[in-house]
Formats: C-alpha cells, sequence, structure tokens
C-alpha cells in the first residue's frame, strides 16, 4: 500500500488491528486493554501484536491510530 510506505512493520500491525472489528471497539479504550479483552472473550487477537504492544510499553502506541484521529486529546485512565 502507498500510503503505508514508511511505516515500520511494528506500525502496519498495530493499525491492522485497529480496523479489525472482530475484537470490539478501538476508540476510547488502550490496546493492550482491547487486545486482553478480545483473549479473555476467546476471540484469538493475533500474538504478534500482544508481542508489539509488549516491546513498545513505553505507552507511544496505547492508543489505536483511529481513536488518535477521531479524538486527539482524550484522556482518561486507558490512554494515559
Amino acid at each position: 500500500r502507498v500510503h503505508q510506505g514508511d511505516l515500520h512493520v511494528h506500525e502496519k500491525v498495530l493499525r491492522y488491528f485497529d480496523v479489525s472489528s472482530q475484537y470490539g471497539p478501538c476508540i476510547g479504550i488502550s490496546r493492550m486493554r482491547r487486545w486482553n479483552r478480545a483473549e479473555r472473550l476467546g476471540l484469538r487477537p493475533p500474538i504478534e501484536v500482544l508481542a508489539v504492544l509488549l516491546k513498545e510499553e513505553n505507552g507511544a502506541v496505547s492508543r489505536a491510530h483511529m481513536d488518535e484521529i477521531m479524538n486527539p486529546s482524550a484522556t482518561g485512565p486507558d490512554l494515559a
């Protein structure tokens, strides 16, 4: 995809997870919490997403890309 040419593989993995509705909504919830919820519900979220989230624990990748677009000033317990 041309518009994703400058993205790193880990960002592509996370964005795919963000737009995959089978794991539930991505707005207003951290990626880690969403991944854990999907796992708890037996939805089998991609283990690659968890690997990226654990590697990038500094919080820079905690919010879904769509969440940043829809609500750039969002703050809260899941988004901090």
